[in-house]
């Protein structure tokens, strides 16, 4: 592995580490899901139990628009 090659590698786990996690709730509309994925750099949310924010599962925007138009 090249030095500059493991550089890179390192870039992006940071970048990956710095980004800040989105979270919705099960119970959450869609309206209000969609705002979120709306903001720049947000293609997925982890969704959380309300009261322990155990992770139930993850929604993409890829997921809403299979929904929406099949």
């Amino acid at each position: 592995m090249a030095l500059q090659q493991l550089g890179q590698d390192l870039y992006s786990a940071y970048e990956l580490r710095s980004q800040r996690c989105q979270m919705c709730l099960r119970s959450d509309s869609l309206h209000k899901v969609m705002e979120r994925l709306a903001n720049p750099g947000v293609r997925r949310l982890v969704i959380v139990e309300a009261g322990s924010k155990r992770v139930e599962g993850i929604v993409s925007l890829s997921d809403i628009f299979k929904f929406l138009f099949g």
